[in-house]
Parts: C-alpha cells; structure tokens; sequence
C-alpha cells in the first residue's frame, strides 16, 4: 500500500506545482545559460519587483529521477520567494539515457557561474545565491553545495573562470550516497536502474565512478549551511540518505538543520505546508540578510 500511496503523492505533487506556477501571475525571463554538447541549455528567471537593491536568488532544480521534470515544475514554497524578494531560476540540466554523469554536474556548476556574470544584468547579488532541489534535483543540489569552491566538478563548459560557490543549500528527498542504498531498505527497482543509469554503471559494484557522484564525498570546511528535508515513508529515496548527508555534514563541523517527516511519502505536497515553509524563510533570510 505505501508504495501505491508514494506513486500517488508524486503525480499529485507534479499537478499541484503545475497549477501553483499556472495560477501564480509570475513571468520568466527565458534564457540559456550555457551549451552542452551541442544543446542548449536553458533556465526561466523570476524576477521579483525592483527595490532598487540587488536581489538575493534561488536557484531550484526540479526532480524526476535524472530522465524527466521540467524547469516549469517548481514548487510553491519555492515560487512564494519571489513575492519575498529572492529572484527565482529554475535550471534545465541534461538527462539520462542520453547524458550521464558527471555531465549534469558540469551544467549545474555552469549555471551558476552564468547567473553571476549577468546578475547585474538582472540586479540580482552575486554574493547570495541559495540552491533548492528535490530528489534527482536535491542530489544535485547536494553535489553542488557539497563541492563548494572544489575544482574536482567544474567541468569546462562556458562560462568559465568565474566562481560557483553558493551559499546556502535547502534539499528534499535527495540522494547523498549511491553506494549504500542497498543496504538501507531501497526496494524501488526503478530508483535502483535511474541511479545505476545516471553513472553508467551498476551502482552496487561501489566504483569510483560511482563514488565521483556521491555528494558526502565532497564535504569540506567550504560546504555551506544545508536544511534537508525527508518523509520517513518515502519508497524511492529512503530517508537513510538524508540521515547520512546529515551526519557527514555535522561530523565536518557545517551548520546543518534536518527535519525527518514521520509519515510522509516521497514529493509529498505537505512539504510545502506553511510551517515549513517559514522555518526554510528563516534559514534563508539569516544566510542573505545578517551576513
């Protein structure tokens, strides 16, 4: 049953960000924001009204296990920011088949980079970029944060010589370490093929292929603060994910926050309960406004 009741509260989810963005009145600005391997790859920009200041920026990565999603699915708590005053990107990045790693962490390092050459463009401040992402997109967002200011995932795409590092990571229901998956309740076969397509491997041989794609891997004293986020009852991603991100993060000394959702499924729509969504203002609104 709670696996039926997991497939449900994706598709669920999926409807209720559509219809948040759709019923919103937010424009984007369409723009691309790099190109790899002959395709362009492309973001939407929410711009918040002018203060005259420069604006801080979120920039979210939808899930969809590396091989579908959208830039167009975005999650209402995440979309209420730029009536706060955050501008709002969301990233497209390449999937799997087609794409495997480390391409993906090539693009998401490249739209960052993007974003801060032009953020006098767009009068955003290149010194406050949060990342926000849920599952395949929280791994990513894991990655990006976690690798903070390493060259190890740069890549070579354009535009270079400028820095990717954020400030501050908020992740749901993301993956942070491949290679024990198995051994912590994943019975998803589906969640086994995607992460085992995304590395080009089967990801229970614990190669170093594998291990490049771990974020845990990557933690070091320039990893910013995270806030993570995860449903006890989640069948795709298990929450032992969370929980080791977690420890790793508290073992290296960074400031962490990890809220375990009792009964909670995997994309579940509750996480964007108001309660929620203010304690994760809170964790923000410190990381740009106070330092």
């Amino acid at each position: 049953m709670k696996y039926i009741l997991n497939i449900f509260s994706i598709w669920a989810n999926l409807l209720n960000c559509l219809f948040s963005l759709l019923f919103s009145g937010l424009k984007s600005k369409k723009l691309v924001y790099t190109i790899s391997r002959g395709k362009k790859r492309k973001l939407d920009l929410y711009l918040p009204d002018d203060n005259g200041k420069p604006t801080p920026l979120i920039i979210f990565f939808h899930g969809g296990g590396w091989m579908s999603g959208g830039k167009k699915i975005i999650e209402p708590g995440v979309l209420r920011q730029v009536k706060r005053g955050y501008a709002v990107a969301s990233i497209s990045y390449s999937f799997i088949p087609w794409k495997r790693w480390p391409t993906q962490a090539y693009e998401i390092k490249a739209a960052v980079r993007w974003l801060r050459v032009n953020a006098e463009n767009y009068n955003l401040d290149s010194e406050k970029i949060l990342i926000w992402g849920v599952s395949a997109g929280a791994h990513l967002v894991n990655i990006l944060g976690s690798s903070n200011l390493s060259e190890q995932l740069e890549g070579n795409l354009e535009p270079q010589n400028i820095s990717s590092k954020v400030q501050g990571v908020v992740s749901w229901y993301g993956f942070s370490d491949f290679s024990q998956m198995g051994k912590n309740g994943f019975i998803a076969l589906l969640t086994n093929i995607a992460t085992s397509m995304l590395v080009g491997e089967n990801v229970k041989k614990n190669t170093e292929k594998t291990q490049s794609a771990n974020p845990i891997n990557y933690i070091d004293q320039n990893t910013p603060p995270f806030f993570i986020m995860h449903g006890a009852k989640d069948t795709v991603v298990n929450i032992h994910q969370s929980e080791l991100l977690y420890n790793a993060l508290q073992e290296k000394g960074i400031q962490s926050t990890y809220f375990p959702m009792p009964n909670y499924f995997h994309s579940d729509v509750r996480f964007n309960k108001d309660i929620y969504i203010k304690k994760i203002e809170a964790f923000m609104d410190n990381i740009v406004f106070t330092k």
